[in-house]
């Protein structure tokens, strides 16, 4: 899956590159890069008759010193109309000469819509860094393994603050002050081709700024929320959440609570994937809606925990495994349908005494009788337990034949 187009506004949002300042041209940050080169003595008058220069290809962000034009300021007029008439996203200049740029010079970049940026020289700041961080980039947006690979050291490994948030703004340059996550989990196999469309639809979106990235068996989708835009996306009708629910219909849908840090990415992802895990159907389930799971999910891999719902559940399993499951259907059953008998008999389109009788079986394996709530506790949160453990087991789990 490939998106390897990017703006020149969208690339300068990026950590590296939000140092550089924009001197002209500011109505061309639409422009797409596709690569990264660098002007030396290329448009030098003493290099026509000594230097064959095959043309800059169209979209492509130039570098230069304008070293050959320390003593001839005008040659970057000249250099600006040509590398405009090629197509050209932009040019970047580093002014380690402090050469002095003409008024006019910055006249043509704003009437002809050709983005110039300035960048101070440090280490920081070589032409060699500077393009490893736009093609750096540039994989980021075409691979999704990268991204991948960054949501998985978010979520999995203790960073410190600063690297956290490095490795946030790489994944999520454009991040607001408020925001949320989204995961969408297939129930069925997705296309490469449908993939490729909920990515496209994700980078036309329009402000407020957004973007995904495929991550194990499903997607996440960033939002960034602003007063435009609260309403729709809270209430998922906002035209993007739209197109991407009608490209992925059999979806279930994790929400994130609303976080306001960039170091609250990895909180804001794992609450959408718990949320999204735990949805039975298709459609949303915001992470706030979980009730107890809440809790759970974050200790269900403690020893004791597991401990306690092994000791419980185990003789059920044991029992079950020659009756169909008839037991554990039963009792998960009971347990989603918050102890309501005459709820899980709708659901489960069976008798009510039908039930009663394979609870007493449950009872008689267990020492736990729903009807007494305190043991019925011990039914519940020893059945949660066990869901917990498959939810983080589904979570981390790569699915086989990933597209």
């Amino acid at each position: 899956m490939t998106s390897s187009v990017i703006t020149l506004k969208e690339l300068f949002k990026y950590p590296y590159f939000r140092d550089f300042a924009l001197i002209g041209g500011g109505e061309g940050l639409g422009r797409a890069v596709k690569e990264c080169g660098i002007l030396e003595y290329q448009f030098a008058p003493e290099m026509k008759t000594r230097y064959h220069f095959t043309a800059f290809a169209e979209g492509t962000l130039v570098l230069t010193t304008f070293m050959y034009a320390v003593d001839n300021e005008y040659l970057i007029g000249d250099a600006l109309r040509r590398l405009n008439a090629m197509g050209v996203a932009g040019l970047v200049i580093k002014n380690v000469y402090h050469i002095h740029l003409p008024e006019s010079v910055i006249r043509f970049a704003n009437a002809a819509r050709f983005p110039i940026f300035l960048v101070e020289e440090t280490p920081d700041h070589a032409f060699s860094e500077v393009v490893r961080s736009f093609y750096e980039i540039i994989d980021l947006r075409s691979d999704s393994s990268v991204k991948e690979k960054l949501a998985d050291e978010l979520l999995n490994q203790d960073l410190g603050r600063e690297e956290l948030i490095h490795k946030t703004l790489l994944i999520y340059p454009s991040i607001g002050q408020h925001y949320r996550a989204d995961f969408y989990l297939p129930r069925e196999p997705v296309s490469s081709e449908t993939w490729q469309e909920v990515v496209n639809a994700v980078w036309d979106a329009p402000r407020p700024f957004k973007t995904c990235f495929r991550y194990r068996a499903g997607l996440f989708l960033l939002h960034t929320l602003d007063a435009t835009c609260w309403s729709e996306i809270a209430g998922n009708t906002e035209r993007t959440i739209q197109e991407v629910q009608r490209l992925l219909p059999g979806c279930a849908v994790g929400i994130s609570l609303i976080h306001h840090l960039p170091d609250g990415l990895p909180a804001a992802m794992e609450e959408a994937l718990q949320a999204a895990a735990l949805q039975r159907g298709t459609g949303f389930l915001r992470y706030d809606a979980l009730g107890t799971y809440r809790i759970l999910l974050r200790a269900a891999r403690d020893y004791r925990m597991q401990e306690f719902s092994d000791e419980v559940l185990q003789p059920v399993f044991f029992y079950d495994a020659e009756e169909n499951g008839r037991l554990i259907q039963t009792l998960f059953g009971l347990v989603e349908c918050g102890r309501n008998l005459h709820l899980l008999s709708e659901r489960l389109q069976q008798h009510e005494n039908t039930l009663r009788q394979r609870m007493a079986r449950v009872a008689s394996l267990t020492g736990l009788d729903f009807r007494n709530i305190e043991q019925y506790e011990q039914l519940s949160l020893a059945v949660k337990i066990h869901q917990c453990i498959e939810i983080e087991d589904r979570i981390s789990a790569h699915p086989e034949g990933k597209s």
